[in-house]
Parts: structure tokens; C-alpha cells; sequence
């Protein structure tokens, strides 16, 4: 029996409302109790939820159900940190491709939050107090192996991903969540090389970066299990950091996985950049000699399997989703970028480090496309250009549309 709203209040003791997401109804801490100069501050309510990640949840809801394309059907999902439990019933109740979600939580109010939630929308979930690790370690005894282990902390994921690595089926997906962009974008790279034993650039393209360093941070603590990753997709939307990546078992997977781990060598004086696999790659510029700045070692393979993100395209129409437009939004802008190379140029960034007046972004990815290179929109930014074009032969262009457009 689902208790009242009241009931639940004077049991838990804080005050409730239901929110409506996606296809859910959901039973959360009253968002204007914990807000600060009028803005909800998730971390300060007894049980998290935060409404902000809702467009998150929408694109892990339209994977889960596109994975059924790829030979990843009926599928067992972990969430071991539930919070009220939005994400884990979201994927229950939405996405058809989910049969079952182990939810966990070591907040004993929080797992009585998501039980209620779980009832009140008939989610097919279970519902375990336990700490994170823990219950990803006992997963394949106790429940089987998952299928898709969604991990969403507070802050870094790297402490659950190991055991996230190792409770998942063959083939199966990792999703995580890093809201830890200051260390990941460079303004504490100390942190980052702890977290995650790379070395962070601030650049204009940190985001991808940060995005390349947790996928490389996947891989090599994938390595160490014997097991190989390719990645599925990812994004960077406001305050944090997604990817998925499917993870295989074999030492020669493995192996063949840490050949997409690389440097990213960026050149703060002319902006060149280039990708290096020496173990000590250059300091000097390969373009105009001045010392470079190195982030890595992380990722250099693809972001993105096109397939997929085509079905998410198609998958994402018929979903009741709650941020449908934004949704829509990204995943026709990842679509153009999803054969692109690493980095991107941000246009407006480029043109006032050398002077240039700013030509209109399309322009200059029409004429870039007419001289053979590969040239897109990114999703990382509004004013990014992705192109393997050289940034000598982008910044030529820009002061070709410059005089085009003078008098």
C-alpha cells in the first residue's frame, strides 16, 4: 500500500511534493525548502534529486531502449545510487528494452523515497540499502549480471568504476556521471591527476577533453580487468560530464583499446594542436616552435558509434520525454560531429587571439567542407567548429569571409 503524502512526510521527517518527469510521477523532497537565493541546491536536501539532470536521464532512458537494436534486449539495469530513484524507474517505466533495475542507496530514507516511487509507478525495481561498491560487487550472485550500470554520483566517479567494470555482463554498457568539471577542465589539475591519472588542459575544447580524460580513465581501469571498451556516446551539458562506453572481455581487447590512449598537444601562441602517442611527446610546437601544454593521457578514439546515435535520433521521437526539445536539440548536433576528429576550434576564441572579425559560423564550415576537410557543428559549445583543417588553413579562411565581406 502506497502511503499518503502526509504519511510518508511525518515518517521520513521533511516535506514532499510530486513532480512530474518524462513518464514518471515521482515523490521528492519539497525543492523550495533547500534552496538558496531562490535556487534548489540538491546537496542540501536529506534525499538527492536533482531536476537539473532530467535532460541526463532523458538520454540514458532513449539509449537503454536503442541498445535493443545492437543485440541488448530485455535488459537488467544497477543504479547504485539512486537518490529518490528517478533515473533507475525512469528506465523501467519508459524504456521498453528494460526488464529489471537493481536500485541502491546507503541513505536508508532515500531507499524508502525510492521503494514508494518504485510503487507508485509500478517499476519493475528492487530496492537495497547498501553502499555503492558493495552492492556492484554481490550484483552477478545476488541478481545476475547487469546489462547497463549507471553510475551518477555526487562529484567523480572514479571510485565505483572498477567494480562497475567488473559486475557487467559481456558486451554490457557503463554510463557515468562526473560533475567534477574544475579538475577535469584544468583549473585543479593536481586533483585530476589523482582522480584519474591524467594530466588536464584549460583550453576552449576542456570539455571535450575532460570527456576524453574519464573515457581513457575507463579504459585503462578496464585494461587491468582484462577487458576492452569502445565508446557509444557522450556529452557535456552545463555542470557536468557523460559518456557510455560498452565494455568487452579479452586481454586482446584490452589491448586493442589502450591503442586509442594518446596525448593531446595544444599550442597556447598560434593554437595549433595535435595528437601524439610517444610516451614522452614533445613540448616544442610542430608548427611554430613555442612550448605546448599536454593533456593526457586519455582518449583519442571515436566519441560516438554513428549507428547509434542515428537510432537515438528515431528512438528519442516516440519517447515520453521531459527536456523532449533540448533532447532533440543534441542529438542532431552530435550527429553532425560523430565522424569528426579530436578538438574543435571555438570561432569567436580563434578570431580575437589573432585580431580577426568574426564571420558567421556556418560560412566558415561551408568553406572549409568545399575544400575537402571534414568540417562541423559541436555540441561542446554554440561557436565550435569541428575540422581536421589545420588552424593556419581555418584562420586563412576566416580572413577570406573577412574580405568577402569589406566594402
Amino acid at each position: 500500500m502506497i502511503p499518503t503524502l502526509s504519511q510518508l512526510e511525518e515518517e521520513l521527517g521533511f516535506s514532499l511534493e510530486l513532480v512530474s518527469e518524462g513518464g514518471v510521477k515521482l515523490v521528492v523532497p519539497k525543492l523550495s525548502d533547500y534552496a538558496v537565493d531562490g535556487s534548489y541546491v540538491p546537496s542540501r536536501a536529506p534525499v538527492f534529486y536533482n531536476p537539473l539532470m532530467a535532460l541526463c536521464r532523458d538520454v540514458g532512458v532513449a539509449l537503454a531502449e536503442a541498445l535493443s537494436a545492437f543485440g541488448l534486449q530485455k535488459l537488467l539495469v544497477c543504479e547504485p545510487l539512486t537518490g529518490a530513484g528517478a533515473r533507475g524507474i525512469r528506465y523501467c517505466v519508459e524504456a521498453e528494452n528494460v526488464e529489471q533495475a537493481v536500485l541502491g542507496d546507503i541513505n536508508p530514507r532515500a531507499v524508502r523515497l525510492a521503494e514508494v516511487n518504485a510503487s507508485l509507478n509500478s517499476a519493475s525495481a528492487t530496492v537495497v540499502r547498501e553502499e555503492a561498491n558493495s552492492l556492484m560487487a554481490r550484483m552477478p550472485k545476488a541478481f545476475g549480471r547487469p546489462h547497463l550500470v549507471d553510475v551518477d554520483p555526487f562529484g567523480s566517479p572514479a571510485p565505483f568504476v572498477e567494480n562497475a567494470i567488473r559486475c557487467l555482463s559481456n558486451g554490457g554498457v557503463i554510463a557515468l556521471t562526473a560533475t567534477d568539471l574544475a579538475p577535469l577542465c584544468g583549473v585543479y589539475p593536481k586533483a585530476c591527476r589523482r582522480k584519474y591519472g591524467a594530466w588536464p588542459l584549460r583550453t576552449k575544447y576542456c570539455h571535450e577533453l575532460a570527456i576524453r580524460i574519464l573515457m581513457g580513465f575507463v579504459c585503462q581501469a578496464a585494461a587491468r580487468l582484462e577487458r576492452g571498451v569502445v565508446a557509444l556516446y557522450c556529452h557535456s551539458t552545463a555542470h557536468y560530464a557523460r559518456v557510455y562506453m560498452r565494455v568487452f572481455r579479452g586481454a586482446r581487447k584490452a589491448d586493442s583499446s589502450l591503442e586509442n590512449l594518446a596525448y593531446i598537444l595544444h599550442c597556447f601562441k598560434c593554437l595549433h594542436r595535435e595528437v601524439s602517442k610517444e610516451l614522452h611527446p614533445p613540448l616544442t610546437c610542430s608548427s611554430c616552435g613555442s612550448r605546448v601544454g599536454v593533456a593526457g593521457p586519455l582518449w583519442v578514439g571515436p566519441l560516438f558509434e554513428k549507428k547509434l546515435c542515428e537510432k537515438l535520433v528515431e528512438v528519442g521521437e516516440k519517447l515520453p520525454l521531459a527536456k523532449k526539445q533540448e533532447f532533440e536539440a543534441l542529438t542532431k548536433l552530435i550527429l553532425e560531429e560523430v565522424e569528426g576528429p579530436p578538438t574543435f576550434f571555438a570561432l569567436d576564441h580563434l578570431c580575437d587571439h589573432f585580431s580577426l572579425p568574426t564571420p558567421k559560423r556556418d560560412a566558415v564550415i561551408l568553406r572549409l567542407k568545399e575544400m575537402g576537410f571534414f568540417a562541423s557543428k559541436t555540441h561542446f559549445t554554440p561557436t565550435g567548429i569541428r575540422t581536421d583543417a589545420p588552424t593556419r588553413v581555418v584562420v586563412e579562411v576566416v580572413e577570406e569571409l573577412t574580405r568577402r565581406r569589406s566594402p
